[in-house]
């Protein structure tokens, strides 16, 4: 059997790990997009303690998971790995903002830094949610006072 995992203590392993700088050059995009999502994850000071989280399923191709704050300083992460999607109604009650907050974008997968449009999705949890085909938004709730 040729298929094997090297031992994570081998030199060759070390040597195979070690990051290539031209190629990361040349990813710049995706390397943008990773670097941002681990700061996320490490400094969100939701996101990194992880209080509550709960998710669901919005269509076939798309799901969110939602991060209950202590204060009602909630996260949702919305992922669609399909077409655009359009939730009107708003059927899935997780997508709702705390009580007295609105969402607000804090990170989105179409940013031109990692190569996207630009274009943010409308956040209006009123009466509908648009989702852009093969996108992630990730939103934070944010106080009616302080909007």
């Amino acid at each position: 059997m040729d298929d094997y995992v090297s031992s994570p203590s081998s030199h060759h392993t070390f040597q195979a790990s070690i990051l290539d700088h031209i190629e990361q050059k040349r990813h710049d995009k995706d390397y943008a997009l990773v670097r941002d999502l681990i700061h996320l994850r490490k400094n969100d000071p939701v996101i990194k303690t992880q209080p509550s989280v709960d998710g669901a399923i919005l269509s076939p191709m798309a799901f969110t998971f939602r991060y209950f704050g202590l204060n009602h300083d909630d996260r949702l992460i919305i992922i669609n790995l399909g077409r655009d999607l359009n939730l009107e109604p708003n059927p899935e009650p997780l997508l709702a903002p705390p009580e007295n907050t609105l969402w607000d974008v804090l990170w989105f997968s179409e940013h031109p830094a990692y190569g996207g449009t630009g274009v943010q999705p409308p956040v209006d949890t009123q009466i509908r949610w648009f989702v852009p085909g093969e996108s992630a938004v990730v939103v934070k709730a944010t106080s009616i006072t302080e909007g």
